[in-house]
């Protein structure tokens, strides 16, 4: 399960996806996060991310940080966002991402 989350700049996975993928670090990347205090430097990923069979975000960098204790494994940040358009109905509680 993922998290769009339009005050990352980048998308975040959590160390069960790396883990499950297999993905191979390719070096690393400092983060700001509200709970830390400090700037923290976490492992960085080469990934394409399928919303559907047709499309991709391709050659995308994300970053590796823990999630403990939240539902979901992903938070999809700005570095996505900005390829197509979301729009939030706060009313209702939903939205909509197209590309």
């Amino acid at each position: 399960m993922a998290c769009i989350d339009t005050g990352a700049q980048v998308t975040v996975v959590s160390p069960e996806v790396v883990s499950s993928l297999s993905l191979q670090p390719v070096g690393t990347a400092p983060i700001n996060t509200p709970g830390a205090g400090q700037r923290l430097s976490c492992r960085r990923f080469h990934v394409n991310i399928y919303f559907a069979e047709d499309y991709v975000v391709e050659n995308l960098f994300v970053i590796e940080a823990s999630m403990k204790g939240l539902p979901y494994q992903c938070l999809i940040g700005r570095d996505v966002l900005r390829l197509g358009m979301f729009f939030y109905m706060g009313k209702t509680n939903q939205f909509t991402l197209t590309f």
